[in-house]
């Protein structure tokens, strides 16, 4: 994923859209968007907000990136979780699409890689020749 730069007109109190940023790389792990009122909000209401408004558009982006909106769906899932138990600490979340998006993709680059290593290595895990014929096998048994 390519990063693009935020354009310098760009108002920092200003929330962007989820997608459009996603999309274009301007979504990073150290993007925050300050906004005092939502740091006061009730952590359900700020997780409903999210999934009434970015839910839909994070999954997509997502989705188009790993070619799967199952496993984009089950990653923005479980980042929201995250999101919900760090928000019901206490914790801050200053822009929590950007923290759903970033905990989603990391959970998705993760799953990559273990994958990738697996199918390398699958050959040391599972005998693909057999060792002994049937006959000898049946003769044992009986």
């Amino acid at each position: 994923m390519t990063s693009v730069p935020v354009p310098v007109d760009h108002n920092p109190s200003e929330r962007p859209e989820t997608l459009v940023a996603a999309a274009s790389g301007q979504l990073h792990a150290k993007t925050t968007v300050h906004d005092a009122t939502a740091a006061r909000e009730d952590p359900a209401a700020r997780v409903r907000s999210f999934a009434e408004t970015d839910y839909r558009r994070v999954v997509a982006a997502l989705a188009a990136w790993t070619g799967s909106f199952a496993e984009a769906q089950d990653a923005v899932d479980e980042a929201l979780a995250r999101s919900w138990e760090r928000l019901d600490r206490g914790k801050a979340i200053d822009n929590l699409a950007a923290f759903v998006t970033t905990c989603a993709m990391n959970r998705l680059r993760s799953t990559s890689r273990r994958r990738a290593v697996f199918l390398a290595k699958r050959h040391l895990l599972f005998a693909t020749d057999r060792t002994e014929p049937d006959e000898t096998i049946e003769r044992r048994l009986t």
